[in-house]
């Protein structure tokens, strides 16, 4: 059975949707069914128009809720603009009901994508 996973992801304003798909497809390996995108609140704008165009929900969090997830790649730059020391990773986690980490945060650009498999 394939791996069912959420891709969290923090991206720049400057970021494009296009950018943002071709950094989630890049980081979701084959195999791997993405079910969902999960990010900060604040990012609805810029990533809806993203997991409408891989066809999956997009599940926001609030910089509090975020903040409570420990994860392995904290960022004081990220914690001083959104007010939790992650985004990409901690929404992954929250977004796959605390499923495991598969990838941790990887940078590409300004977009930041790390994967967690859904916690069945």
């Amino acid at each position: 059975m394939p791996e069912r996973v959420v891709a969290g992801v923090g991206a720049s304003s400057s970021a494009t949707t296009e950018r943002c798909v071709d950094a989630i497809r890049s980081v979701v390996e084959q195999g791997w069914v993405l079910v969902s995108i999960a990010t900060l609140e604040s990012k609805a704008d810029a990533l809806g128009p993203v997991a409408l165009a891989l066809g999956v929900p997009l599940t926001l969090w609030t910089a509090e809720e975020l903040a409570q997830v420990t994860v392995s790649n904290p960022s004081r730059r990220v914690h001083q603009r959104t007010g939790s020391a992650s985004v990409a990773e901690a929404a992954a986690s929250l977004g796959s009901g605390g499923g495991r980490p598969l990838v941790p945060k990887t940078n590409i650009g300004t977009i930041s994508v790390a994967i967690a498999c859904v916690d069945d």
